[in-house]
């Protein structure tokens, strides 16, 4: 949640940018409280971030003063909720499954709960991984699969998708996701070759 300091600073920034009809300073008391309350997500780094972005937008969308929707999409929040579901994300996911089957091949397959077994470091990703496994009838119905079969990563990608865009409600799944977009590396299980 971003800090009354953080929220003081960045109003005091947008101010100066001489955007048109900006909150009248009796009201800025209000707006201070309503951003508490419409952007308690982002801490005071994201939120900083999120108002440089704006101020260096050239949207044209952007020559206004800024609704807390707008500095929310501009944030890393944003983006993991429109990450969260995506085409983007199954597809990633989908490649990210398979290698991890493959790593898991020779000890018999994934395993929930045991982190070197596990489909992905990311408790959320993981558990929609889980969702497509379970879909598709599990490590033997991957093994024995064609890979001419499109059967099986529709039905993966399907179960995967849907219990993403489940998680788009959850503010601890999209925290988890925006630390991930912002260092991607850092959510990836070392696979051993």
């Amino acid at each position: 949640m971003p800090t009354p300091n953080a929220i003081r600073v960045e109003l005091a920034r947008l101010l100066t940018c001489g955007y048109p009809n900006p909150p009248s300073e009796d009201m800025l008391p209000l707006v201070g409280q309503l951003w508490v309350d419409d952007l308690e997500t982002l801490s005071d780094e994201q939120l900083s971030a999120a108002c440089k972005a704006y101020r260096q937008s050239p949207d044209k969308e952007d020559r206004w003063w800024p609704t807390p929707g707008r500095l929310l999409a501009l944030s890393h929040h944003g983006a993991a909720i429109r990450h969260l579901g995506s085409d983007a994300d199954a597809d990633k996911a989908w490649t990210d499954y398979n290698r991890r089957m493959r790593a898991t091949d020779g000890i018999g397959g994934p395993m929930r709960g045991i982190p070197a077994r596990d489909l992905d470091a990311d408790p959320y990703r993981n558990d929609a991984m889980w969702a497509g496994h379970e879909a598709i009838g599990g490590w033997r119905a991957w093994a024995t699969s064609s890979v001419d079969d499109k059967r099986i990563p529709a039905v993966w990608r399907k179960a995967y998708l849907a219990a993403r865009n489940g998680q788009k409600v959850d503010p601890a799944a999209i925290a988890t996701t925006a630390r991930a977009i912002a260092a991607p590396a850092a959510r990836r299980l070392t696979v051993v070759k």
